[in-house]
């Protein structure tokens, strides 16, 4: 995998930001799961340049909000981007309280420094990056990262329609994977490494204009 250039990066915040206005019940499906993050401390797993669009749509503000990517050019965009949505973005979520942290590194070589330190997780994609055992681990990452009876609030596309030329930058630069799975078996295998399914959803898409399948989103809880 190799580090997105950071033209790239500006190039998917912006599809993303297109999406949202073009497909209202598709970012209110989104919208409604990202009410569920709540909590002191937040770490948003694979963060993506969406960082401070989706903070705004949290049940409440924490106090401190981690940002973790393992490219560093989605780092350097949500640090230096002049971006005008962004901007605006970044400049609202920056009103108040919270502290801003970011942490660029592969989330297993990070657990230790993750572990036990959060109420709420949100993992917008990235969780749907990983198969088999490496699922597994992810998952098991995940749930040491949380404070007992922490939350985690996923989301995951699935059934892709893209160009080949789309779909190599995609696996490329570590936004998607080759694999796919059926979202109940995905959730099934999260679900068995520690966690309670609190809500479980699945969003049909237009694959005609939306260009995926399903989206799914759930809410999970720490087990104890």
């Amino acid at each position: 995998m190799h580090d997105a250039p950071i033209d790239y990066v500006e190039k998917y915040y912006r599809m993303d930001c297109d999406r949202w206005d073009s497909f209202p019940s598709v970012s209110g499906f989104l919208w409604s799961f990202l009410k569920h993050v709540d909590g002191r401390i937040v770490l948003n797993a694979g963060c993506g340049p969406q960082y401070y669009d989706y903070m705004l749509k949290f049940a409440e503000r924490p106090d401190r909000y981690v940002g973790l990517d393992v490219s560093s050019s989605t780092i350097r965009y949500l640090q230096q981007s002049r971006n005008r949505r962004f901007c605006a973005a970044r400049r609202a979520a920056r009103e108040g309280r919270t502290i801003f942290e970011f942490m660029r590194a592969d989330i297993f070589d990070a657990a230790a420094r993750l572990a036990g330190r959060f109420d709420c997780i949100v993992a917008t994609g990235f969780i749907g990056t990983f198969h088999g055992p490496d699922l597994d681990r992810l998952s098991d990452v995940l749930r040491g990262a949380l404070k007992p009876h922490g939350k985690l609030i996923k989301l995951t596309w699935h059934g892709p329609h893209r160009t080949p030329e789309q779909n190599r930058e995609k696996l490329e630069y570590g936004y998607d994977s080759a694999e796919e799975h059926q979202p109940e078996v995905y959730l099934s295998q999260i679900a068995d490494r520690g966690f309670d399914v609190l809500k479980h959803e699945i969003f049909e898409c237009d694959p005609e204009t939306y260009r995926w399948d399903v989206i799914q989103g759930c809410v999970l809880q720490r087990k104890e």
